[in-house]
């Protein structure tokens, strides 16, 4: 059968079910789908980290559970009817990463989804085109909250300013709290960075990341909670995270013929681009450390203003090349020039020269940071590489 809003020529006969809104009723139907079951639903939201904290729970989860998940970062008005309709009777779990860029999206997402755990990863400066700063970007996210189960668990970052507010709200649900700085139920401390892989320790348990990122200890502090609140042993935990497939493009490390690349190009914001240029700068590397960077999308007015500050905060850095591309990221070349010319530094204005720049001047031995956001596809300078070397 077809649901649709208008007068359309089908090839063979099938049945049509005409509606308003088709994206309305995938909604409806959802809605309806859900509330046959009474399954515990785990919401994950945030600026960042949201496909990565909920492949992790996944990982950590399906060591006891049969659970269901988002494919890939299905996250918006399709994605999630689309894997909520594939719920069924075997499924003990469902693991949902919940997206908006525009006022109103998580609102009408929760109202579907109706979770009895939400995870709220961290509040940066994301789709600020429509949702205009921080503030903003918290009050969607908590929409999440209004239509989730009043005997439910919020889980959250206790070290971001915004999600610390939490707190001071007067809600019903119970609350467990993840951090590296302040104190929480799950605290992250003792943290050693080896090469590649980076560890941490919660009361006796030590965990490992075979990622040198910090904030994939945030990520993994997420799941931890949720394992824990699902009742998953400590050892099984620290396997599922050990053994973590990081997902294509979401700081994915990739060793091209003597090249260290750092394949993150899945996404960028502010908050992951200081995250991921923060780690890069601390890798020890045998050459030079290039980042091949492009624009962070929907900033509104905040555009210029936001990628200056990305070109200063690698000022302070430890890399020897920036290479970007993109119209708003010549912003980081001008603010990285200004404040630190023994770096070099380079505006492309396409793609193309930018691969010409690697090729003639990246060597074995060298590491390369290549991070946009998803409109940018940077994902084609490591197909380049690949190809080149």
């Amino acid at each position: 059968a077809v649901l649709v809003s208008k007068a359309v020529k089908l090839k063979k006969e099938v049945p049509s079910i005409w509606v308003k809104d088709t994206t309305k009723a995938l909604s409806d139907i959802a809605s309806f789908h859900r509330d046959r079951f009474s399954v515990p639903i785990i919401a994950i939201t945030g600026s960042s980290g949201k496909t990565t904290t909920k492949e992790m729970i996944a990982t950590i989860l399906s060591k006891k559970y049969k659970i269901l998940k988002n494919y890939k970062s299905f996250n918006n008005q399709y994605g999630v009817p689309l894997t909520l309709l594939q719920l069924r009777k075997k499924h003990e779990v469902v693991i949902l990463e919940v997206g908006t860029n525009r006022p109103g999206d998580i609102a009408a997402l929760a109202s579907i989804v109706k979770p009895t755990v939400v995870v709220f990863t961290n509040i940066g400066e994301s789709h600020l085109a429509l949702l205009k700063n921080k503030a903003g970007v918290f009050k969607e996210k908590f929409h999440l909250v209004e239509y989730m189960n009043k005997k439910g668990t919020i889980i959250f970052n206790k070290d971001d300013v915004y999600l610390s507010r939490i707190n001071q709200k007067n809600i019903s649900q119970k609350i467990v709290t993840f951090s590296i700085i302040e104190k929480s139920s799950y605290q992250a401390r003792k943290i050693v960075r080896q090469g590649l892989k980076v560890s941490f320790k919660i009361g006796s348990y030590r965990f490992c990341l075979s990622s040198p990122a910090e904030h994939n200890i945030y990520n993994a502090l997420a799941g931890i909670c949720c394992g824990r609140l699902f009742q998953v042993p400590f050892k099984q935990i620290i396997k599922a995270l050990a053994c973590f497939k990081w997902t294509l493009g979401r700081q994915e490390i990739v060793k091209i013929k003597g090249l260290l690349v750092i394949n993150d190009t899945y996404n960028a914001n502010p908050l992951s681009m200081r995250s991921a240029i923060r780690t890069f700068s601390a890798l020890p590397v045998k050459g030079r450390k290039f980042l091949v960077l492009a624009d962070m999308l929907e900033l509104g007015k905040k555009s210029k203003e936001l990628h200056e500050s990305i070109g200063q905060e690698i000022a302070r850095l430890k890399v020897d090349v920036v290479l970007t591309t993109g119209l708003w990221a010549r912003y980081i070349n001008k603010a990285l020039q200004k404040e630190n010319r023994k770096i070099v530094n380079f505006y492309c204005s396409n793609l193309e020269d930018v691969h010409k720049l690697l090729k003639r001047d990246c060597h074995k031995g060298d590491a390369i940071l290549i991070k946009g956001s998803r409109g940018m596809k940077m994902e084609r300078a490591v197909q380049f590489l690949r190809k080149e070397y």
